[in-house]
């Protein structure tokens, strides 16, 4: 009996610890984090509903936005918002803009976005900052491209 107890006591300490301590997506996404504020951008979790057509099967997502301010905000500039959708052919190939772009600002997005790895949702340009939300399922190798993307949006105009 005593070693029954024992027992018991045993794997509730060793069922205690292996819930606590982080997995290895957990770790990884520790990593990128922390990669990523060395890179200089700005992290925020979130958490969006996603409009009738895009949620794939899901309700809502919960993602990571990266950011990177700018340096000078545009002042009056509109918001730009862009959500990935694969087989929309619009003016940005493969991204839904939430208000009409110019043509060389949808060829410049274009561009620039098709850098973006697969998990990366969503683009915000606004007057201080341009961001992605970005779901991290991507490897650490992923955050060069993002934050060069981000770098190089920062120049597109918002008209």
């Amino acid at each position: 009996m005593t070693y029954l107890i024992i027992a018991v006591v045993v794997l509730y300490l060793v069922g205690t610890l292996t819930w606590v301590m982080p997995s290895r997506r957990d770790k990884k996404q520790a990593l990128m984090r922390s990669r990523a504020k060395e890179l200089g951008l700005q992290l925020q979790y979130k958490t969006r509903v996603l409009p009738h057509g895009l949620d794939r099967g899901y309700g809502a997502v919960a993602y990571m936005q990266y950011i990177q301010s700018r340096a000078v905000p545009q002042e009056g500039a509109p918001t730009l918002h862009l959500l990935r959708i694969p087989e929309d052919e619009g003016p940005v190939p493969g991204w839904t803009p939430d208000r009409a772009c110019d043509g060389a600002t949808s060829e410049a997005l274009g561009r620039l976005l098709a850098d973006l790895p697969e998990d990366v949702f969503g683009v915000l340009l606004t007057a201080g900052a341009v961001a992605v939300e970005w779901q991290e399922k991507g490897s650490l190798s992923d955050l060069g491209s993002i934050s060069n993307t981000l770098e190089a949006l920062l120049a597109v105009p918002l008209e």
